[in-house]
């Protein structure tokens, strides 16, 4: 008898691979901005709609569980982490290279 997956681990699963498409897409426009000369308020923006994006999935994937009362907290501190993980990810991509 196969067991399926829990629908919260696959739905983890699912916007773990989200996020690295994400993250590709992210650094390939940054290489291009080079040429084309991607304004930081743009990067930023995308950065921003990464934590959103974010938060709001785990906070729908948490909310299926049995602690769905604690919706808005969770998606409160989702949306802090995000953001400040990508803000990180987004001066990490911006930072000149010092030679």
């Amino acid at each position: 008898c196969i067991v399926p997956k829990p629908l919260f681990s696959l739905f983890f699963s699912y916007f773990h691979f989200l996020l690295i498409i994400w993250v590709y897409l992210y650094r390939m426009i940054n290489c291009l901005s080079l040429s084309i000369h991607l304004s930081l308020s743009l990067s930023l923006f995308l950065s921003l709609s990464l934590s959103l994006f974010l938060s709001l999935s785990i906070s729908f994937s948490l909310s299926l569980s049995p602690l769905s009362s604690f919706h808005l907290p969770i998606f409160k501190s989702c949306f802090a982490l995000t953001a400040a993980l990508s803000y990180g990810l987004f001066v990490s991509v911006n930072l000149p290279f010092s030679s």
